[in-house]
């Protein structure tokens, strides 16, 4: 997750710099998917890349699932 347009900006140098690659740019959320290079330390790359300028939050990869709160047809 990052802090606005400048952080984004600030975000994707940091990207093309450590070698990863940008797998997705989320448009309803300030936040993007990347691909560590081969043979990454996750741990080293999380600490990394919480220290760039305008970043928020780093998360390891995980699977979210959105569920309804409405009631479904009956």
């Amino acid at each position: 997750m990052y802090d606005g347009p400048r952080g984004k900006k600030s975000l994707l140098k940091a990207v093309k710099k450590y070698g990863a690659r940008l797998m997705y740019d989320y448009t309803i959320i300030n936040g993007v998917a990347i691909e560590l290079p081969e043979g990454s330390d996750v741990h080293r790359a999380r600490a990394w890349f919480q220290k760039v300028k305008g970043v928020v939050s780093v998360n390891y990869d995980r699977i979210y699932q959105l569920n309804s709160t409405a009631p479904g047809p009956q």
